[in-house]
């Protein structure tokens, strides 16, 4: 009987013995500035099935100078886990989708409507919709992007 997602290599999926896992994401292509990006989007066969996605398998972006991010979509959210540099920065600007900043490693200071703000390890930052702000990084980190509803990148 096939078993979703226990395939040895993804060479065999065709074989009998086993089924693609629905946590294998599709891609997604588009342009920025450019830049050909590939992002994924998590197959989901139903609301009562859970999708999971290795980001460490997914190909690194770097969309602006020093922030190299994984990319993916759920159902409703873009998700970037993102790797930066210190120093680097994100202009001001803002979109329509809410945005939660979850800072892993390092710090980042995030400004909104004119008010900067620094987080560290641990923090969250929520930037509502419409709403301007800007991010640089005190530091070398990792942060988790989260952005609701989805996020056209391109």
């Amino acid at each position: 009987m096939p078993v979703a997602g226990k395939c040895p290599n993804k060479t065999s999926l065709a074989s009998p013995e086993c089924t693609p896992a629905r946590d294998s994401p599709s891609p997604i292509a588009s342009f920025q500035g450019g830049v050909k990006l590939i992002r994924w989007q998590a197959r989901m066969t139903s609301e009562a099935e859970m999708s999971l996605i290795d980001t460490s398998k997914l190909p690194v972006v770097e969309r602006k100078p020093g922030w190299r991010g994984r990319y993916f979509n759920s159902g409703n959210m873009t998700f970037a886990h993102y790797e930066f540099d210190a120093g680097s920065s994100i202009h001001e600007h803002s979109h329509p989708q809410e945005e939660v900043w979850h800072v892993l490693e390092g710090e980042l200071d995030i400004t909104m409507n004119g008010v900067t703000r620094r987080a560290g390890p641990g923090f969250v930052g929520i930037v509502p919709p419409d709403t301007l702000h800007s991010v640089v990084a005190a530091s070398d980190g990792k942060a988790i992007v989260v952005d609701h509803p989805l996020r056209e990148m391109g």
